[in-house]
């Protein structure tokens, strides 16, 4: 549904997909080297729990929770570092953030 959110799915939104990025973005480090098919899957997981987290909203907002926090989270856990991983991560954010504009 997209309408305005209260504080509070800002902030469920946010620490949903930070969280979940951030812990993603670990066991990716430990386990596979970046793809672009990983990177898909990885952004429309991230989209997905910002969309819980945030309680069902979507709108521009909670677009760019999502794709900051699969940026932050494959940046951070060093999977975005050079070129075709920050390409990655950008594809990344960008399918996150595509999934709460539905």
């Amino acid at each position: 549904m997209l309408r305005k959110g209260k504080a509070s799915q800002y902030v469920g939104a946010a620490i949903a997909g930070l969280g979940a990025s951030i812990v993603g973005g670990l066991i990716l480090s430990l386990t596979i080297r970046s793809s672009l098919i990983i990177s898909l899957i990885f952004g429309y997981l991230i989209g997905e729990v910002v969309r819980r987290g945030a309680r069902g909203n979507r709108g521009p907002i909670f677009m760019a929770i999502a794709g900051v926090s699969a940026f932050i989270g494959l940046s951070i856990t060093g999977l975005g570092l050079g070129p075709i991983a920050l390409l990655f991560s950008a594809i990344s954010a960008g399918i996150a953030a595509y999934r709460l504009s539905e």
